[in-house]
């Protein structure tokens, strides 16, 4: 894939192109579309607005019955989704008839009723009636659960009407055919299909119509053809093939300057989840995607796609790159947002990854929230879309040690996946993120772990993939298999270098940890060095801090307790009062009272492991509680309370209890118990 994006990448062009050469003038169109399609046809003599019932096909019945359809499938969220529809399919064919209405005005004013561009022009409004009239066609003959779910998306993503007045710099128009407005009809089907999530149809129909688009030689068809195929292979999971077919597709458009389709090519690759890519070339994507789309005024793409680049920006520690770009985008999105909600949705979950990447939970979690409001008031509460946001918003709980906020967004999740199969990546990133939270709280991960691997294996998601290996690492570690955890985590570190530092480094973090444990200090160290070289890429202090605490156990292990308070001071200090992982900050306090201990400062770990007691019990860490209150009775006999003291190592003795792995620890405090004896 990179050497494809390589191979097509271009400079940004140095003056405007247009869009993509009419290979068919459209025939059997209603209105003035039709007047000026075919060559040596003349403008009307006025320009009225044309219609918009697409010949009596779109009327206040024909609304109702799409209604009522969407409603029988019994879904919650249909007759929402059947009033976006009616409501986006009416804008488009009101901004349909006034583009027609402006090309008949132009071409009037310039006296150029039959001239090349005004063909071009009205062939463009042709195709964009045509593909509103095919998308109807789908929604209304198969209108079934996943027609449900998909349309609403499918009409906001309708090619733009406005980017039809670029046309002065095609290529020549051609005489249309009996066969070439078959193809063309037949395409925009299959697009259609598509587009309202009827996947198997559209793989069954394209064969035999790539087929004849291909023998009838015109090229604009023939790329559209192979760009169809491209998408119906991604959606089935076969990357390896939708990659291939999206490079030809690309060198297709780019040969015959398709603008347009190039554009959408770009567009789609830029769902890198989707396509499996690495983020670079997700990147890349994105802004060749933004600059076309900029190019022929379509302001959709251009801003989703904008939107995009701040992402995998903010993904990659390009935080600068993508603030400022965010900053620019800002009031764009905000006037286009009027007539696209879907940009203040995706603008308030951008806004939150950039939050994340700077560490700032509390606020990715106002912007995820704005953003599942968004979505919820315009599909419905139910909509299967929503577990997208209400996945990120599981992961942001989860880092501010939310647990059971944590639980109740992934149940909510997976029961809106039981209820519908969404055909992406999602379900591989929930069982995940239910893995995780599973490992953190003690329990049993083995579902998780095997819900994640046959949901990833299904349909790649390549970020998902990475944490997955990182949580097998987790577990084995959990039941004291650092060998097998060890070679988890340097695969984890591996597979996410140059893709994706958040992975890395924690990956490296906690080959780190197990290093640790094994005994293997000096290359503990190494790895907790390298964690930190690759976080010190990342915006969030945070982060960093708590791989220097990872660094300075490791330093305290090796006896070298000076170098290592130097480090947890650092890293206590950088996390001070976020809120990050309140646990893992509390753990870090015991391990920084425990060294200090060892440096003979009494006086100084005693308040400190005070402090980290009662963190610990508001974080529900028990084991790191039960250290923190062995610690605490300890401090408490040397400070002359013997029975504070005890009371504290009683209470490490009851929680240990409740951990048969921790029979161990229990006997080391039944051992302090005998060494230290007194009244309870």
């Amino acid at each position: 894939m990179t050497a494809l994006l390589a191979a097509l990448h271009p400079p940004p062009p140095a003056r405007r192109r247009w869009p993509l050469a009419v290979a068919i003038a459209m025939v059997a169109i209603a209105g003035a579309a039709v007047a000026l399609t075919a060559r040596g046809s003349h403008a009307p003599a006025s320009c009225a607005l044309p219609a918009t019932d697409l010949d009596g096909r779109w009327t206040p019945s024909a609304r109702a019955a799409l209604r009522s359809s969407f409603v029988a499938t019994g879904l919650s969220y249909a007759a929402t989704s059947a009033d976006e529809v009616v409501t986006g399919i009416d804008g488009y064919l009101a901004a349909w008839a006034d583009g027609t209405r402006a090309a008949c005005r132009d071409a009037r004013a310039l006296g150029k009723r039959d001239s090349e561009p005004v063909r071009r022009r009205m062939a463009c409004l042709g195709r964009r009636r045509l593909a509103a009239e095919a998308l109807l066609a789908e929604l209304t003959a198969h209108p079934d659960a996943a027609a449900v779910i998909a349309a609403p998306d499918a009409v906001t993503r309708l090619p733009s009407v406005l980017a039809c007045a670029d046309v002065e710099s095609a290529p020549p128009s051609r005489v249309p055919t009996a066969l070439a407005t078959e193809v063309e009809r037949a395409l925009a089907t299959i697009d259609a299909q598509l587009g309202a999530g009827h996947y198997r149809a559209a793989a069954l129909s394209l064969p035999a119509v790539a087929q004849r688009a291909e023998r009838l030689g015109d090229p604009e068809l023939w790329a559209r053809a192979v760009a169809l195929r491209a998408e119906v292979n991604a959606a089935s999971g076969s990357l390896i093939e939708a990659r291939r077919d999206y490079g030809t597709a690309l060198a297709l458009a780019r040969r015959d300057s398709l603008l347009e389709l190039e554009a959408s090519i770009w567009h789609q690759l830029a769902n890198g989840e989707r396509m499996g890519t690495d983020p670079e070339d997700t990147l890349v994507a994105a802004r060749m995607a933004a600059t076309l789309a900029h190019l022929r005024d379509d302001r959709y793409v251009e801003f989703d796609s904008t939107l995009t680049q701040i992402r995998i920006e903010s993904q990659l520690g390009m935080i600068t790159e993508a603030e400022a770009r965010m900053a620019a985008v800002l009031p764009d999105v905000t006037r286009a947002k009027a007539t696209h909600w879907r940009l203040d949705a995706h603008h308030a979950m951008v806004s939150a990854e950039l939050a994340e990447a700077r560490g700032d939970f509390a606020a990715a979690l106002a912007d995820l929230r704005r953003a599942h409001a968004t979505f919820a008031s315009h599909l419905g509460a139910d909509h299967p879309e929503l577990a997208y946001i209400e996945n990120s918003l599981a992961v942001d709980l989860f880092e501010l040690d939310q647990f059971d906020e944590t639980r109740r967004w992934l149940e909510r999740c997976r029961a809106r996946l039981r209820a519908t199969e969404l055909n992406d990546g999602v379900a591989g990133s929930i069982a995940v993120n239910s893995a995780m939270l599973a490992l953190q709280l003690g329990d049993d991960a083995t579902d998780d772990l095997a819900e994640a691997e046959a949901q990833i294996a299904k349909t790649p998601n390549a970020v998902a993939a990475v944490m997955l290996d990182d949580l097998r690492g987790q577990a084995a570690f959990a039941r004291g298999d650092l060998a097998t955890a060890r070679t988890a985590f340097e695969w984890a570190a591996s597979r996410a270098h140059g893709r994706n530092s958040r992975a890395e480094s924690r990956a490296l973090d906690n080959l780190a940890r197990a290093l640790t444990m094994s005994g293997e200090l000096v290359a503990a160290e190494a790895a907790a060095r390298r964690a930190i070289a690759v976080r010190g890429r990342e915006p969030n202090p945070a982060a960093v801090a708590l791989t220097r605490g990872t660094l300075a156990r490791i330093l305290s292990g090796q006896g070298r307790h000076a170098d290592a308070d130097v480090e947890f001071r650092a890293a206590l200090a950088a996390l001070g009062a976020t809120g990050y992982r309140a646990g893992e900050v509390a753990e870090l306090t015991v391990a920084h009272a425990i060294n200090l201990e060892s440096m003979g400062r009494l006086d100084l770990a005693a308040p400190i492991g005070a402090s980290a007691v009662t963190a610990l019990r508001a974080a529900n860490r028990p084991y790191y509680l039960a250290m923190a209150l062995e610690f605490d009775a300890e401090a408490r006999w040397r400070a002359g309370d013997p029975t504070a003291a005890r009371a504290a190592a009683h209470e490490a003795r009851r929680i240990l209890l409740a951990s048969p792995e921790d029979r161990d620890d229990v006997r080391e405090v039944d051992a302090w118990l005998r060494a230290h004896p007194g009244r309870d």
